[in-house]
């Protein structure tokens, strides 16, 4: 009997066990009730002890603690503090008809919650926002100090409370930001909202320039006005202004033309003259005729006469004044200085061949500088050695030492025209130049050979030294070829010189120099060109001009300053007599 109780009990025991492998975690177990284990106890075997509840040893349950229980946080998208409370279960035995606790729990059903989960947005659990109530809004009117219909517009706001991760909108509302009003107060006149006013701006004004057709400067100068409109029941000064009535006009437009206002204008006047005698030194009926011209005054835009009038320009001459008398001067050439100065060069070959042409230079040289120095404001340079014999050459004594100098010098038969050059451009280097500005530069030569230079490098060195080839004549006593049967060597060089300064040559072996002084002499007064200068100072006009009786040309001279100059081919002689016919006008 023991022996089949306790296989019994232990296979109680050991169906406990499968049961609490397989069952843990799963609902409380239901025990049989007791009358179906007396029916098993009945049916032959060994009846088992049964615990209080009914159930047989080695049965399992799981009871709920009453002062215990599980937590844990839940779960919140949002985050939270959310916290679930579930009922402490606990595994019991029966062992041997007692109910015995085992140390294993499990959690059982949800008995509340703690906290709760945040809403989105950042709603903490149990917080509050408010929502703008689309489409509504909350309005309010305004007490206007006048009078107007002012209603203020508020967005329309709910109030929404985080409930455990939800937000629960709640029938509270409140208003929001400003949105608009409408209508609006009148202002302190009356004037209703949004209405304009203008009002004088003091101490200013708008400027406008007036219309001239022409261009000018006037100006309309008007009240400066202001633009106020009715805002809130305030009158709010604006941007922009406006002119008021006009106050005055500054400057004017001009006149056609462009002319400025107060200018003056002289118009002619169609086929009317002004006349006025003209002045005739000696009488006549001359009459000057002028274009009338009115004058006009530009007057707010418009030419306006003032009465006045005066003479335009020249149209012509009608009448005739009386010829003003013709004068006369004359003069005797041996008895004038000439106007122009003279500046003569001479250069005698001192070479042994040249005895007897010397000898006529020595004849003839005083006579010649004497006459030619009454006639003319005169400068002379010799260019020789210094002697009375042979071919030596000396100037005439009691001549002016600071007109007449000379150079005390040998010249060979060919280097004449290079030592004279180069002694002139010397000169002027050292600041004692020879040659004037203003004079008839003359050179003459006295030689039975040639130059060793050309004439081309002669010119050049006078020209160095001062002298313009337009005012240079070079003359020359030389062997002609043929012509000179006297052994002289031909004077190519010289000739060409003469040539190109339209001088003259004179043939060396001819045996009568006076003759050539004389014919020389001539020569260079007409190069001179014999000036003549008028004692009348009033002198203005040549009407006729004579020589000899014989009446020139008017291209035969030229009258300037009061002085009459002859040109080269008018030839005078020592004799000659000039006569010169004149008016002051």
């Amino acid at each position: 009997m023991k022996l089949h109780r306790m296989h019994f009990t232990m296979l109680l025991l050991g169906m406990g066990l499968v049961s609490t492998l397989l069952f843990q975690n799963c609902a409380p177990v239901q025990f049989q009730p007791a009358e179906k284990v007396s029916e098993a106890s009945t049916s032959g075997a060994e009846e088992p002890l049964l615990c209080s509840d009914g159930s047989v040893s080695g049965a399992v349950k799981w009871e709920v603690l009453a002062h215990d229980h599980f937590e844990e946080p839940g779960q919140c998208p949002y985050g939270g503090n959310l916290t679930l409370i579930y009922e402490k279960m606990q595994k019991v035995l029966c062992d041997g008809g007692q109910l015995v606790g085992q140390d294993e729990y499990k959690k059982g059903a949800l008995i509340t919650q703690r906290g709760g989960c945040d809403c989105a947005d950042g709603v903490s659990n149990g917080s509050s926002i408010w929502k703008n109530v689309l489409g509504e809004v909350i309005s309010e009117n305004q007490a206007c100090p006048v009078n107007g219909t002012l209603v203020l517009n508020y967005e329309k706001h709910q109030k929404y409370t985080c409930e455990n991760g939800s937000l629960v909108s709640k029938q509270d509302f409140q208003k929001g930001p400003f949105i608009n009003q409408t209508g609006a107060c009148n202002c302190a006149d009356g004037a209703p909202e949004g209405s304009s006013s203008t009002r004088l701006v003091p101490n200013a004004t708008i400027s406008e320039p007036g219309f001239c057709q022409y261009g000018g400067n006037l100006t309309h100068i008007y009240e400066k006005n202001q633009k106020f409109i009715c805002q809130s029941s305030q009158y709010v000064g604006q941007n922009e202004y406006t002119k008021g009535k006009l106050i005055e006009t500054t400057g004017a437009c001009n006149c056609e033309g462009g002319a400025a206002d107060g200018s003056i204008k002289y118009s002619s006047l169609a086929g009317q003259t002004i006349s006025e005698p003209a002045v005739c030194k000696y009488g006549g009926t001359l009459v000057n005729i002028y274009e009338k011209l009115e004058k006009k005054v530009c007057t707010k835009a418009a030419f306006i006469s003032t009465g006045e009038f005066s003479k335009g320009i020249f149209l012509r001459q009608e009448g005739s004044c009386n010829p003003p008398p013709v004068m006369t001067e004359s003069f005797t050439v041996n008895s004038t200085k000439m106007v122009r100065p003279l500046d003569m060069v001479w250069v005698v070959d001192n070479s042994g061949s040249m005895k007897e042409e010397a000898a006529h230079v020595r004849n003839n040289l005083t006579t010649f500088i004497n006459s030619l120095d009454k006639a003319s404001d005169m400068k002379f340079l010799l260019y020789s050695q210094k002697g009375t014999t042979g071919t030596l050459v000396s100037l005439p004594s009691g001549l002016d030492a600071a007109r007449f100098t000379q150079v005390n010098k040998v010249v060979g038969s060919t280097d004449g025209t290079k030592l004279v050059g180069d002694h002139l451009v010397l000169a002027l280097k050292n600041g004692v130049p020879f040659f004037r500005t203003d004079s008839k530069k003359i050179v003459v030569f006295v030689t039975d050979d040639n130059s060793a230079i050309s004439a081309a490098t002669f010119m050049g060195l006078l020209d160095q030294a001062g002298a313009r080839s337009a005012d240079v004549a070079v003359f020359s006593f030389i062997g002609q070829g043929s012509a000179s049967p006297c052994q002289a060597a031909t004077g190519a060089v010289y000739q060409t010189l003469a040539d190109q300064t339209k001088a003259k040559t004179y043939n060396i072996c001819n045996l009568d120099w006076a003759q050539y002084f004389t014919d020389l002499k001539t020569d260079v007064l007409t190069k001179l060109g014999r000036s003549f200068k008028l004692q009348d100072t009033l002198a203005m006009k040549i009407v006729k001009v004579e020589v000899d009786g014989k009446v020139l040309l008017a291209s035969d001279y030229s009258f300037a300053a009061g002085v009459l100059t002859l040109n080269d081919s008018v030839v005078l002689t020592e004799t000659s007599s000039v006569k010169v016919s004149y008016t002051q006008e």
